[in-house]
């Protein structure tokens, strides 16, 4: 079997790892480009030349938005050659949410008392609706990273045809 394959690393802090390998037969040092879109918005581009089998790139997060990110290998008449489709989030998308409680253990059915506040480097006051649910760990699995949630619902299903598996 020969061809293009594209894996990718978005577990890093600041930028995402995109390596590109190719069957030997392949290299002949050709152009290849790489088109990093969401929503059909392209956010990153680049050309380079296939001298060996394997090709890395490094793209800065900060140039990437939140959602489902398609990352296309193309050849040099723009035929695609690759493609893989990777859920980022942004951490500036995040809001950063500070609560604290009046006690540290409470009985049941017993009144809790909490401090909501968001907090933010440039905002002054941001305004929103929230809703808690209180659940005793010891009863139910922490389940939060795997379970569907916000961000979840809007910026990946919204994208994806099918069931998504753990999608948190």
């Amino acid at each position: 079997r020969e061809g293009f394959t594209i894996a990718i690393n978005n577990s890093l802090k600041e930028a995402v790892w995109l390596q590109i390998n190719a069957s030997p037969n392949l290299v002949n040092g050709q152009s290849l480009s790489i088109v990093v879109q969401n929503s059909g918005q392209v956010f990153f581009a680049a050309k380079s030349k296939l001298n060996k089998a394997e090709m890395a790139i490094n793209i800065p997060k900060k140039n990437i938005p939140s959602g489902v990110i398609h990352f296309s290998l193309f050849d040099e008449k723009m035929n695609l050659l690759a493609e893989r489709a990777v859920f980022n989030l942004n951490e500036t998308d995040v809001l950063p949410i500070e609560v604290k409680a009046n006690k540290n253990i409470y009985t049941r059915r017993e009144q809790v008392a909490l401090a909501i506040k968001t907090l933010g480097i440039n905002d002054s006051s941001r305004i929103g609706s929230f809703s808690i649910a209180v659940t005793n760990m010891d009863k139910v699995a922490d389940s939060a990273k795997t379970e569907t949630n916000i961000f979840s619902s809007l910026l990946l299903s919204a994208e994806t045809k099918g069931y998504i598996e753990k999608p948190g």
